[in-house]
């Protein structure tokens, strides 16, 4: 019975996220062919559909890879990595159309046979405004690679390293917001401008809102990036207290159609988590205490996932106890709550759909000062 009941839950999810997905998705395939002396085992391949990034396992036939997916955005952003030694890293990246060609062929002048390609249908990033940025940039863009050149991308064994790339790249972003307001004509600056700032807290989001209606509004209104950055900020300019809580219609875990309307007259415990976020699961105890204290008559308590990996989240659930209502990885609740980056996160929304409390306002980092704010509204 209970593997019974975990397979109708994977056909619900699999069947939500499909007619989710579906209508919005445009299909697209590459085919890469690399050099026939090419180490496979050093090159990684990734895309990136707009919402999510995805990374493929390679499978060669003569060198020849073919990566077919679907994307929201109007151009899925193709990664090519290849990795020679650890401070040895060459990067790539192409906007895809419909169906594209990439033909790898060797170098013999700089060893890198990422170098040098024919593509079709395929249009290199640099191509497309990553070189005018680095000219508008040079300062910044030289330092930043003369950092990697020597000290490659794997800095995770030292924090000093960590430190040094983090202001550097902090630099970079500086310089690109100025960028994209004077470059707007480019899809590099929508694309840079929805993937690097629409979600990251170091500008204020009615300063970005501000951006986005002056340069690009007009011309993206209608797109998919365009939606996407004008629901995630707005929904970082809503997520304060006391302002209406932005609405939401979802299904859960179970194919039960949730709509935050629907819980008018009672407090509602919005929760944003992820099973591989520790402070996430540290702080899930302190969760289902709520849960247990008081009847769901009063209040009622919605955990979003920000899980890709819906069978992960599930069990996470499971082993948490968390018996209340649970959504996994509903891009869109999560962009109009401002697809906040530093989970967790929690909201409490009153019976009139106000917010009233949020934890990163509060600054509420154990959950102490929501428990005693419950204890005086319910």
């Amino acid at each position: 019975m209970y593997h019974f009941y975990k397979y109708k839950l994977f056909l619900s999810i699999f069947f939500i996220c499909l007619s989710y997905q579906g209508a919005a998705q445009k299909p697209f395939t590459v085919l890469i062919t690399f050099p026939l002396s090419t180490n496979l085992s050093n090159i990684s391949v990734n895309y990136d559909d707009g919402k999510t990034l995805i990374f493929k396992k390679l499978i060669s036939s003569n060198n020849k890879v073919q990566i077919s997916g679907l994307s929201f955005s109007k151009y899925p952003l193709l990664t090519v990595v290849n990795r020679i030694s650890e401070k040895q890293v060459f990067v790539e990246q192409y906007y895809l159309q419909r169906k594209s060609f990439i033909y790898f062929y060797n170098n013999n002048k700089t060893g890198n046979f990422l170098d040098s390609a024919k593509l079709i249908n395929a249009m290199n990033i640099k191509t497309m405004g990553q070189n005018e940025f680095d000219s508008f940039a040079p300062d910044e863009t030289n330092r930043l690679k003369s950092f990697l050149l020597k000290n490659g991308y794997d800095f995770s064994q030292s924090d000093s390293l960590q430190t040094i790339y983090i202001l550097l790249a902090n630099d970079i972003r500086k310089k690109k917001l100025e960028f994209i307001k004077t470059h707007s004509n480019l899809y590099y600056s929508i694309w840079s401008f929805y993937r690097e700032f629409t979600s990251q807290t170091d500008n204020d989001a009615d300063t970005l809102l501000n951006i986005y209606n002056i340069n690009f509004s007009k011309r993206y209104n209608n797109t998919f990036e365009g939606r996407e950055i004008s629901k995630i900020l707005n929904g970082r300019v809503n997520t304060l207290v006391n302002r209406m809580a932005p609405y939401f219609s979802a299904h859960d875990i179970k194919g039960n159609s949730i709509r935050l309307n629907n819980y008018r007259g009672k407090y509602v415990l919005l929760n944003f988590w992820a099973s591989w976020c520790k402070p996430c699961i540290s702080e899930m105890p302190a969760i289902v205490a709520i849960r247990k204290k008081y009847l769901k008559e009063k209040i009622e308590i919605i955990s979003v996932s920000y899980d890709d990996d819906s069978s992960k989240c599930i069990n996470a659930i499971a082993k948490n106890k968390m018996n209340w209502i649970n959504i996994v990885n509903n891009q869109d609740v999560i962009n109009r709550y401002g697809k906040n980056p530093g989970i967790p996160q929690v909201y409490v929304i009153n019976p009139k759909g106000e917010l009233i409390y949020s934890r990163t306002q509060a600054e509420d980092y154990d959950l102490t000062k929501l428990t005693e704010f419950l204890k005086t509204k319910l």
